[in-house]
């Protein structure tokens, strides 16, 4: 069932949000990701993806972003200070209904231009490619593995 877009709210993670994010990240990593990948890479990959891993990123000066719908985390952002999305994940239930794209343009809003280099990247994973494809974002290599997933570089150029 999907959700109304009047009724998300995105704000900043607070400490409740990060590991409910975290949650979201590992479930969908194991339904949208992980199909063919080694036991071992998928474990490194989750190891490398904790709460713990979130809270130093956050004192590193990312920015996590929670989409909350009745008070229910439905996807999460996070950004770098450089301007790197490092991770963006929406609830299976609620994609393609708006949110990510709501996620997406609270990161770039974010990004100091300068730091950044008037541009956003992000590794992105196979399936979620074309959504960046869509909300202006071009591949800017081939495609690379981290722990057995594949992802692409992709970058939007900022004004």
């Amino acid at each position: 069932m999907g959700i109304c877009l009047n009724d998300v709210v995105i704000g900043t993670c607070d400490a409740d949000d990060l590991e409910q994010a975290i949650f979201l990240l590992h479930e969908s990593a194991r339904t949208h990701f992980f199909h063919g990948v080694e036991l071992k890479q998928q474990a490194l990959f989750l190891e490398a993806n904790t709460h713990q891993c979130a809270i130093e990123l956050q004192q590193q000066g990312f920015q996590y972003f929670a989409a909350k719908c009745t008070d229910k985390l439905v996807g999460f952002v996070s950004i770098s200070p450089l301007g790197h999305i490092h991770q963006l994940f929406v609830a299976t239930s609620n994609q393609k209904s708006g949110v990510g794209r709501l996620l997406l343009q609270k990161a770039i809003g974010s990004v100091d231009l300068i730091k950044a280099k008037h541009r956003v990247t992000v590794a992105a994973s196979f399936n979620s490619a074309q959504f960046y494809v869509k909300n202006g974002f071009e591949f800017i290599d081939d495609k690379k593995y981290w722990h057995g997933v594949a992802y692409y570089p992709m970058a939007l150029q900022l004004k």
